[in-house]
């Protein structure tokens, strides 16, 4: 993760629909996965548009679930799973995979928020 403040990200937000990035993200790891990889679809299909930088938030999914298929048993078996709050104009993106998990002692440095 980057902290050096100098160093601007740049960011081009645009209304994306959310569905197809995390369609296009899965499908990218289907056609470039060799080993037969299962991803599984729950929650609501986020049909909607947001504002967001599409390539960004692809290739973020694409490392969640790359992580997903190395770190889960036999490398083949990860869940997407969206929530959408229309109420609370919120929509969330699950990964989950059957992994060992991230020891606690290692959980803080994994997740420790940076500056971009």
């Amino acid at each position: 993760m980057f902290r050096n403040r100098k160093w601007k990200l740049k960011i081009n937000k645009k209304p994306v629909n959310l569905e197809n990035v995390i369609s296009n993200a899965i499908e990218t790891i289907l056609q470039t996965h060799e080993q037969q990889v299962k991803i599984e679809r729950h929650g609501t299909k986020p049909d909607i548009l947001i504002p967001l930088d599409e390539i960004r938030i692809e290739q973020v999914l694409i490392n969640f679930l790359t992580n997903a298929i190395k770190y889960s048993p036999n490398n083949n078996q990860v869940i997407v799973t969206t929530f959408v709050d229309h109420e609370a104009q919120e929509v969330r993106v699950n990964v989950t995979d059957f992994g060992i998990g991230i020891p606690d002692f290692k959980q803080d440095a994994v997740f420790k928020n940076s500056t971009v």
